[in-house]
């Protein structure tokens, strides 16, 4: 498997934790919720589908609140749409200069960045792909190259 496959298949295990960790925190706020209202741990428990231990844990702060997992912020401020729409200038420049110069000047441009910026770039010019058309169209130009 290539790094590319093993890096989505982490990302999309995180994403799936951290998907779990919503629910916990939707439980753990239902729970004490409930609590709150005045609902004993019993009924709790048999509402939830849980054991009235883990409501009584819950209930007494126990259970410690999960932290949150570090996300993107997809900001749409005009500074940010601006920094976008230049990056996606830079994209289209050095995709033609990597079909039609030499692609050794994007490869010593694209070692030049820093880590979030190349992970910018990469997300632009990804977004840029026509994904409804099939690969072997997508990528003729490599085979043209090889000619």
């Amino acid at each position: 498997m290539i790094h590319v496959e093993k890096s989505l298949k982490k990302a999309e295990q995180k994403y799936s934790a951290a998907e779990q960790m919503r629910r916990r925190e939707d439980l753990l706020e239902e729970v004490n919720r409930l609590s709150r209202a005045g609902v004993s741990h019993d009924t709790i428990a048999e509402l939830m589908g849980m054991n009235v231990r883990q409501v009584v844990r819950m209930c007494n702060g126990q259970v410690a609140e999960p932290k949150p997992p570090q996300r993107y912020n997809f900001s749409t401020q005009a500074t940010r749409v601006n920094r976008l729409e230049a990056m996606a200038d830079a994209a289209l420049t050095l995709a033609f200069m990597q079909r039609d110069e030499d692609p050794q000047i994007v490869w010593d441009t694209l070692m030049q960045l820093d880590r979030h910026a190349l992970q910018e770039l990469t997300a632009v010019a990804l977004a840029a792909i026509p994904v409804d058309m099939p690969k072997s169209q997508i990528f003729a130009w490599v085979e043209e190259m090889a000619l």
